[in-house]
């Protein structure tokens, strides 16, 4: 999301802070919209695809049981740069290869 619209105070931020992360992308005003819709649509494509079992395990358990999980930076930035070459028209909108061993 864009900075203005979080709830939050960022000169609070430190710079060890995983809660939240502010990032400057080169990409053209007119198309930050595009960019974060794409982001989030790769992300939400890239959970569904792996159940988040490539996510990171985080501080234990949810309500319900579900082992929580955070984006760890390597993942979100190849997220990034996927969203931003969709946007650009460098390559079609797909969810990110899994690589497999």
């Amino acid at each position: 999301m864009k900075k203005e619209e979080l709830d939050y105070d960022l000169n609070g931020i430190k710079q060890s802070s995983r809660l939240i992360t502010v990032i400057d992308v080169e990409v053209d005003d007119r198309k930050l919209d595009e960019f974060i819709k794409v982001s989030n649509n790769l992300l939400e494509e890239f959970r569904k695809e792996t159940d988040d079992i490539l996510l990171s395990p985080f501080k234990g358990n949810m309500k319900n049981g579900i082992r929580r999980r955070r984006l760890d930076y390597e993942t979100a930035r190849a997220i990034m740069e996927s969203a931003l070459e969709v946007v650009n028209g460098v390559r079609q909108r797909k969810i990110l290869t899994v690589m497999h061993s």
